[in-house]
C-alpha cells in the first residue's frame, strides 16, 4: 500500500490490517489468523533451517528435522510499549516431548535480535513452573543465554 497510513481512518487501517494477513496466510507464512508473531517464527524457523511444521494440534513441539529432531518454536516481538521476553508456555515439560527449542527474540520491526537453540535440558534447568498456569516459562534473556549448550544462531537468520 503506497498510501500514507495517517491519512487512513480506523476501518481503513483495519481493513488493510485484514487484507495483509490475509495476504501472508496466503503466501503460506500465516496458519491461522490469530497470532500473527508466533505463525511468521514457525515459518520462518522453519524456511531458514529446513524443517517440516507440523498440525496445530501437534503436542510439544511445532517441527522436526529430516532425522525426526523435534523442536517447539517460540517468538517474541519486543515493542516500546511492551519489552516483555516472555516466550510460550510449555506444558508437561517434564515428560520430555522435544529435542530443542528454537526461539527468537525479534526487534519491533519483525528483524530476529536473538535467536536460539536450546536443548530440552536447558529449557528444564532454567525454566520456572508456574501453577495457575500449570506450565513452565521460560525468558529470552538471563544466564542461560550464556549457558555452552545453547546454540546461537542468530547469524543464520540475517
Amino acid at each position: 500500500m503506497n498510501k500514507n497510513l495517517s491519512t487512513l481512518t480506523v476501518r481503513e487501517l483495519l481493513a488493510a490490517y485484514v487484507q495483509a494477513l490475509g495476504e501472508l496466510k496466503n503466501r503460506g507464512v500465516l496458519r491461522t489468523s490469530n497470532n500473527p508473531v508466533g505463525d511468521y517464527t514457525e515459518w520462518l524457523v522453519a524456511n531458514t533451517l529446513g524443517l517440516k511444521l507440523l498440525g496445530n494440534s501437534t503436542a510439544a513441539y511445532d517441527a522436526v528435522d529430516n532425522i525426526g529432531v523435534k523442536y517447539p518454536i517460540k517468538g517474541r516481538r519486543q515493542t516500546p510499549e511492551n519489552m516483555s521476553t516472555q516466550l510460550g508456555m510449555f506444558h508437561n515439560l517434564n515428560n520430555g516431548g522435544f529435542d530443542y527449542l528454537i526461539a527468537i527474540l525479534f526487534h519491533p520491526d519483525f528483524t530476529p535480535r536473538i535467536v536460539v537453540k536450546v536443548p530440552h535440558a536447558v529449557v528444564a534447568q532454567y525454566s520456572r513452573f508456574h501453577a495457575y498456569n500449570n506450565a513452565h516459562i521460560l525468558h529470552i534473556q538471563g544466564s542461560w543465554l550464556t549457558d555452552s549448550r545453547v546454540e546461537h544462531i542468530t547469524n543464520l537468520f540475517v
